[in-house]
């Protein structure tokens, strides 16, 4: 009940064992990836300007999309 009532279709935090579950249940990492994935620690470029917190991943566009489509 308590995870329905918080619930979002983004991720708040990334959890990789959670990412890499089927039903998000496992308390086991099951294969290697995980746990490189739960090892492992980010570091943004020190010199960019930009703000990493405000990084937007996006994946599976066409190849043909450019800016100007998602501008529009």
């Amino acid at each position: 009940e308590d995870k329905l009532k918080n619930w979002s279709p983004y991720a708040k935090e990334y959890n990789p064992l959670e990412a890499g579950s089927i039903d998000g249940t496992d308390t086991v990492p099951h294969d290697r990836a995980i746990t490189r994935a739960i090892n492992s620690h980010y570091e943004p470029n020190k010199r960019l300007k930009s703000n990493p917190s405000r990084t937007l991943f996006i994946a599976r566009f066409d190849s043909k999309i450019n800016k100007q489509d998602l501008i529009d």
